[in-house]
């Protein structure tokens, strides 16, 4: 993957999260990092920079800092993870 670093990729209801988005063969991938001193429950929301962004409707991948995979439903472009403490997670979605 590409380090994708621009405005409008994402956006998310905390200032509290960082990220850093990737992209390849139409697969988006985003490290999520929480500077919070608390884990962190934060809705995303995909940008104008993803195209018909809010019609996004699947399945994504999540894995936390073990490696260990879970999934998450995007619905509308939004999705709603938790973020450990001083942790990060990944996010994969396809398409």
């Amino acid at each position: 993957m590409w380090i994708w670093l621009d405005r409008g990729i994402i956006e998310t209801d905390s200032v509290n999260v960082d990220y850093l988005p990737a992209k390849k063969d139409g697969v988006l991938g985003i490290a999520l990092m929480n500077e919070d001193r608390q884990a962190l429950t934060t809705t995303i929301t995909l940008g104008e920079k993803i195209p018909n962004a809010q019609s996004v409707n699947t399945t994504a991948t999540l894995f936390d800092a073990d490696g260990n995979q879970s999934t998450v439903e995007v619905v509308n472009g939004k999705f709603t993870v938790t973020i450990p403490y001083r942790g990060i997670m990944s996010v994969v979605i396809e398409g």
